[in-house]
């Protein structure tokens, strides 16, 4: 399927420190996110082993909303975390 990269989630991604390509990954092979408002999601956590607002974090997770809508994916919403994640 098709992903649409609605600008608001990009600009929010590129804040919070996250990339298109790991949006990309998220929707695609993370894992279903069971959301309050039953919004479609996923969640991912990537190694990071980075400093990010000067801390240092192993891991980044990422939980992506989104739409499906004739086999489009539309992007909605992204929270961005930073920690050591099991």
């Amino acid at each position: 399927m098709e992903i649409k990269f609605d600008p608001r989630t990009l600009q929010l991604a590129k804040e919070k420190g996250a990339t298109e390509e790991e949006i990309d990954a998220t929707i695609r092979t993370g894992k279903d996110l069971n959301s309050e408002s039953g919004r479609l999601g996923k969640t991912r956590t990537f190694p990071f082993h980075a400093e990010w607002d000067n801390e240092f974090f192993d891991h980044k997770k990422l939980d992506v909303y989104f739409t499906v809508e004739n086999k489009l994916i539309t992007t909605l919403d992204i929270d961005v975390f930073y920690g050591t994640f099991a």
